[in-house]
């Protein structure tokens, strides 16, 4: 693995000096952050590409050199480095490479966004008109609603999965929350029946889900990643079923 470690250290050095030459003027705070954008959006469809072909420990130290070189850049954003800084802790604490990877890829892409955000805020600043806007009729509030009674906030998962009617078994069932503050990851196995069972309760979330086999299997590769699969299931509180049914074609 060392030789793949060391191209990808060499390609995100590629992405840098790749980039635009700097202009005679020093950079400004928006040119710093959409430097940051380009270069960490070439390191995400790079990463992809390794984490796609099944190569999850060179896509996830690709994807933490990226993170951590491009923060110093990122001093006039506090609050990116700080979104940098807690997820590469929270990575750090999770089980299993591919699930590391995962998720640097969706703190990649959540400090792209913040930067986008502050792009458009600049840009916006730039085109404000002088003159004040035309003030409006301020409504009365209306009336708050009745708070709704608490949801379950945690429930049970469990279903079957089967590839054109036929159970699969050994296969590894991923799902990724898709609506939560903090984005959650687990895994569990199917039985020689194709069942799965998730042995702790999960947060209720609606969840992106990806099937991976056991060794070379058969699992079409459009399951084996949640960006391709079309699978989604949703824990509401309580038990929760989700039959996976995939397809050949």
């Amino acid at each position: 693995m060392f030789p793949r470690t060391v191209a990808a250290v060499l390609l995100l050095t590629s992405f840098v000096v790749a980039a635009d030459p700097p202009p005679a003027k020093p950079l400004t705070p928006a040119d710093l952050d959409k430097l940051a954008v380009d270069t960490l959006r070439a390191v995400h469809d790079r990463g992809a590409d390794l984490y796609n072909a099944a190569d999850a420990p060179s896509a996830y130290r690709l994807y933490e050199g990226a993170l951590l070189t491009v923060s110093p850049f990122l001093a006039h954003r506090p609050a990116v480095q700080k979104v940098i800084a807690d997820g590469l802790t929270e990575v750090g604490k999770t089980d299993g490479v591919k699930a590391r990877a995962f998720r640097l890829h969706e703190i990649i892409e959540l400090v792209r966004g913040e930067l986008r955000k502050e792009i458009k805020k600049t840009e916006a600043e730039v085109k404000k008109p002088d003159a004040d806007p035309p003030q409006q009729r301020v409504l009365p509030p209306t009336p708050p609603k009745p708070a709704d009674p608490p949801k379950p906030t945690t429930g049970t998962l469990s279903g079957v999965v089967t590839l054109d009617g036929k159970p699969v078994a050994g296969a590894t069932v991923t799902v990724v929350s898709l609506d939560l503050p903090a984005s959650r990851v687990y895994t569990a196995v199917t039985d020689e029946a194709g069942k799965y069972t998730f042995a702790q309760e999960l947060p209720a979330s609606k969840y992106a889900v990806m099937v991976t086999p056991d060794g070379a299997g058969k699992v079409p590769a459009k399951y084996r990643s949640t960006q391709t699969s079309g699978l989604t299931v949703a824990v509401t509180g309580g038990p929760a079923v989700g039959n996976l049914a995939l397809e050949s074609k």
